[in-house]
């Protein structure tokens, strides 16, 4: 938000010292705007919630203006995987900045989250795991096989967008076979860097 700042009031007199001194000098005067940019912390310590515990957090990503700055500071088991497609789209749909700070757990929905940052910064005690989609359901076989298929179907599609280029091709298999991938700190900055050098050349071929 630019806001305009007004002069201090002035006597006749001072203005016309004022006028007659750059008069004598001769410099070019200048104005100048003011910019406000509010900085946010949102702290992901806890398992993921469902959605309606991010209905403040949500306002605040999509009311948050291009010169703001949103920390998700993580240190998550993950959890709800309708919390994390909640918080996911409003980061998606932010104007602002985000940045993801794993300080210790990053775990499931948490890592996904993370990975959807712009940025994310890795502590020395930080780590991840990649898994596929838990859940459990119950009923008539027609509906359970329905409800499986659609989550599966929709675990699949956000595993491959998610750590699609993060993880190798390989891992990224292995992962929606089934497998628990755990990594470090720093297996997490080493695949973070080259995340981050494919997208730049993928920009550079634009």
């Amino acid at each position: 938000m630019y806001r305009k700042n007004n002069k201090p009031n002035r006597s006749k007199h001072s203005d016309e010292r004022e006028f007659d001194e750059e008069q004598q000098i001769g410099e070019l005067g200048f104005g100048y705007n003011s910019l406000q940019i509010t900085r946010f912390t949102v702290n992901l310590d806890e398992d993921i919630k469902s959605p309606a515990y991010y209905r403040s957090v949500v306002a605040m990503l999509l009311n948050a203006g291009q010169h703001d700055h949103v920390d998700f500071n993580f240190n998550s088991n993950g959890g709800s995987a309708a919390g994390m497609i909640t918080l996911m789209d409003a980061i998606s749909k932010t104007a602002a900045s985000t940045q993801a700070n794993i300080i210790g757990d990053c775990a499931s929905a948490a890592s996904m989250l993370a990975l959807s940052c712009d940025t994310c910064e890795v502590s020395e005690y930080g780590s991840m795991l990649c898994h596929t989609v838990k859940f459990g359901v119950g009923g008539k076989l027609p509906d359970v096989e329905a409800v499986v298929k659609a989550t599966g179907d929709l675990s699949r599609r956000l595993l491959r967008e998610t750590y699609e280029d993060f993880l190798s091709p390989s891992e990224l298999e292995l992962v929606l076979r089934g497998d628990e991938l755990y990594l470090s700190a720093e297996e997490i900055r080493t695949r973070l860097e080259h995340r981050s050098q494919l997208h730049e050349a993928a920009m550079s071929a634009m």
